[in-house]
């Protein structure tokens, strides 16, 4: 799924923002088991810490929330080099006027970094 939340956000929030709506994604289409990369570390570190944060904080209770309702093996960072489907996607979406949403395909927009990363 690719689309545009319109606001303006500092690129924390926005990381946040974009995993709570994955997240309600993959829960609306009944997703089995999910596995989240991200090549945000700040965010993988808010998800798993307790604290409390006032702006994200919302935002961050509803990941973790969906987290608790799906089969999930967790949040992971990866380096950014290794992120390069999930940046062209959030391009995509971000210059997208609509919802743009792809199930068993690989989206023409980012099918070239995929055989990359298969290759890699």
């Amino acid at each position: 799924m690719a689309r545009s939340v319109g606001g303006s956000f500092s690129p924390f929030v926005a990381e946040c923002l974009a995993l709570r709506e994955g997240l309600r994604f993959a829960k609306e289409i009944e997703c089995v088991d999910i596995e989240v990369e991200t090549d945000a570390i700040n965010v993988v570190s808010a998800v798993e810490d307790n604290r409390e944060l006032s702006l994200e904080g919302p935002i961050l209770e509803d990941v973790k929330q969906l987290f608790a309702q799906v089969r999930s093996t967790g949040i992971h960072h990866i380096r950014r080099s290794a992120n390069l489907v999930a940046h062209l996607l959030a391009r995509f979406g971000f210059n997208s006027n609509c919802i743009n949403v792809w199930v068993n395909e690989i989206p023409s927009v980012v099918s070239n970094a995929v055989a990359i990363d298969i290759i890699d």
